[in-house]
């Protein structure tokens, strides 16, 4: 499948997660999308690296619904979660998970969350997602949540580097003949 929404990068840190924040909270990093047509989704990719020495803990990427304009802690589809190895990579390159296909609906706001799979302990190192290359019309900025309480914030006014992969079903159009 192909590449059907990227963002790009420009390699600068625009937010951590994975990372526990000294009172057991931890970070997490979404950002929004949506499509005019019915998209098949079949993977996602964020452009990331580790903040230090060691391995990270592992990550869970999903695709959650709307709340409110805030990601909604709820699948927008039951195959739409997977996890990325930790990794020690200090330089950033973009890392892939696969879904199972799995279509969603057209003009429906969704998110893709990052966050570490155990969060619990104190990871470090924790992990950086580099800003987009430019925020582009209909996608919300980068946001970030601690420890899962709903508390979601804006971090920057600037696009996460992501890409998400599949394929694009245009607008079904009903016609009728009338002879």
């Amino acid at each position: 499948m192909a590449t059907i929404l990227d963002l790009g990068t420009d390699t600068t840190n625009l937010d951590i997660f994975a990372y526990n924040t000294g009172d057991g909270q931890f970070l997490r990093t979404a950002q929004s999308f949506s499509f005019s047509d019915i998209p098949t989704i079949t993977g996602a990719e964020g452009n990331i690296k580790c903040t230090g020495a060691g391995t990270g803990p592992e990550i869970t990427v999903r695709i959650e619904t709307d709340n409110a304009n805030k990601p909604s802690g709820t699948l927008a589809h039951a195959n739409l979660t997977a996890t990325i190895a930790g990794f020690a990579d200090q330089t950033f390159a973009w890392k892939t998970v696969t879904f199972t296909t799995t279509t969603l609906s057209s003009g429906i706001k969704y998110w893709l969350v990052f966050k570490a799979t155990t969060e619990s302990g104190t990871p470090t190192p924790a992990y950086w997602i580099a800003g987009a290359s430019s925020a582009l019309a209909g996608h919300a900025y980068s946001e970030y949540n601690v420890g899962g309480s709903g508390a979601w914030s804006t971090v920057a006014a600037q696009d996460a580097a992501i890409r998400i992969s599949g394929s694009l079903l245009g607008a079904v159009k009903d016609y009728a003949l009338f002879l």
